[in-house]
């Protein structure tokens, strides 16, 4: 994390071995907040992806959001383990807000969005998802422990039924509010 102050921040990514940028534009940044930029391909070429690190405190349990950053997945629904469909419709290049989850170790799968209300019953097997006599295939399991206090932001990432694979990064947001 860099303080940046209350400004506009050349952000500038460049190639590792030839020097070469391979992006370069001003991000704008508010004093007294926190962000996570991500490098992403939105297909087109590399850009970036700028999330707002809210602050985020839920009695006896944790935070965990979502973020779809694969270039091809369309909207995807992610479930947990014991809980059920906790995201649902979750748009490329999308972020949902924070939801309250238990302390708990879970297993977290990401599949295409199911066609079905948000009230539906959901089976979630171990290589799919099903409601309605509809099943989907999981394309990405992961575990996650949730911790009383914990951040936690789920990013998808890579290409749906393509190489590199889509998986599920679990991340803990350790900025300081």
């Amino acid at each position: 994390y860099r303080d940046c102050g209350s400004r506009n921040t050349l952000v500038t990514v460049t190639n590792a071995r030839t020097g070469s940028v391979l992006f370069r534009r001003y991000l704008n940044f508010a004093n007294q907040m926190s962000y996570t930029v991500s490098i992403i391909n939105d297909g087109s070429g590399i850009s970036l992806y700028t999330l707002t690190d809210s602050p985020c405190s839920y009695n006896n349990s944790g935070c965990v959001r979502v973020v779809n950053l694969s270039p091809n997945s369309g909207p995807v629904d992610v479930f947990l383990s014991g809980i059920g469909r906790l995201f649902q419709n979750v748009s490329q290049l999308d972020s949902t807000e924070y939801k309250a989850v238990r302390r708990g170790t879970y297993r977290a799968a990401v599949s295409e969005s199911l066609p079905c209300p948000s009230n539906s019953s959901v089976i979630m097997g171990d290589t799919y998802v099903e409601c309605n006599n509809t099943r989907i295939a999981i394309m990405d399991t992961s575990t996650l422990n949730v911790m009383t206090g914990g951040t936690y932001t789920l990013y998808i990432i890579g290409l749906a039924y393509q190489f590199p694979a889509l998986q599920i990064l679990t991340i803990e947001n350790d900025a300081a509010y």
